[in-house]
């Protein structure tokens, strides 16, 4: 019985950790230009090819963007 009950534990910490699990991805990268130099307040553009969907970032200091959540799916910067 003890092992019936151990089972149903394992179980439950499974469950716990396949619920958990999301469909979704982050995308990021650094834009730079043609001296290797950071390029500050570059708007960035994901569209999905399937959905039409698209969200735009902004590069920060470093030249750094990030899209953060994104559905899966082929996606045109």
């Amino acid at each position: 019985m003890a092992r019936r009950g151990c089972y149903w534990v394992l179980l439950l910490i499974c469950w716990g950790v396949i619920s958990a699990q999301v469909n979704k991805s982050n995308l990021s990268g650094i834009v730079r230009d043609p001296s290797g130099a950071a390029v500050v307040g570059t708007v960035v553009k994901a569209a999905n090819i399937g959905t039409g969907a698209v969200r735009q970032e902004v590069t920060d200091s470093t030249g750094l963007y990030r899209f953060i959540l994104l559905d899966h799916g082929f996606y045109r910067i």
